[in-house]
């Protein structure tokens, strides 16, 4: 498996402490993504199963649980998962994918190997020319909306926790129709919500670096529009 690295966080999973596992690789050209240094399949290192296993474990005396993120995990081989399945199996920690819902049959599949989370990325409205500018049009759009509502699918079918994340940018998906209309379509799946506020440090475009992000106030009102469709809705000042 590639890899960006693997770190420690007390942040991207609350109430746990999460192994991190950045993966290389994405499918998607997202203009104000933050790790955009992950996005060539090729990028960060190959570990082998028993070295990610090695340093995983070294850390079990801190951690309790291992996030697979990226990048887009998905877009690696099906035996990763199965590796990465078996690592959390045995050392007995929770599991969380972060995924952007494009590989939903590689989702169930981890989910039946025990993955006990999904986050998934919904980057606006589901409206294709809204998709198609946000992911860079670098696969179809229509695809995607239907491959995301998939993936909630499988993952409410599988009884198991959904968080839909939506990293709010100002011009892009801030108003509250954006909001209105991402909920109304997450609904019957979502057990939270999270708003990320938009951080322009390094983002993929670089014209999007000028743009400032929306002010606490602005996302706190975003939010609570979103309080009247999902049971639980998070405000983050950055994007994890």
């Amino acid at each position: 498996m590639r890899l960006g690295g693997i770190e420690t966080s007390l942040v991207d999973w609350e109430g746990h402490v999460s192994a991190v596992l950045f993966f290389a690789g994405c499918n998607f050209r997202c203009n104000y993504c933050h790790n955009s240094e992950l996005i060539p399949k090729m990028s960060g290192t190959q570990y082998k199963p028993e070295e990610v296993l090695e340093i995983v474990e070294s850390r079990t005396d801190i951690i309790d649980s291992m996030i697979l993120c990226g990048g887009e995990p998905t877009c690696q081989s099906w035996a990763v998962f199965v590796n990465c399945m078996g690592i959390a199996n045995h050392l007995d920690l929770r599991s969380k994918l972060d995924t952007n819902g494009s590989h939903p049959y590689v989702v169930r599949k981890a989910l039946q190997n025990g993955l006990d989370k999904v986050s998934l990325d919904v980057k606006a409205r589901p409206d294709q020319t809204y998709y198609e500018f946000v992911i860079g049009k670098c696969t179809d759009s229509a695809t995607y909306l239907s491959d995301i509502l998939r993936t909630m699918k499988v993952t409410k079918d599988c009884d198991r926790e959904l968080e839909v994340r939506t990293t709010i940018v100002p011009g892009i998906n801030d108003t509250p129709d954006d909001i209105q209309t991402i909920c109304e379509w997450i609904q019957p799946y979502a057990d939270e919500y999270t708003l990320q506020r938009y951080d322009p440090t390094n983002v993929y475009n670089p014209l999007l670096r000028l743009v400032m992000p929306p002010t606490m106030e602005e996302m706190e009102a975003l939010g609570n529009i979103a309080e009247d469709y999902i049971p639980k809705v998070n405000i983050r000042p950055r994007p994890l």
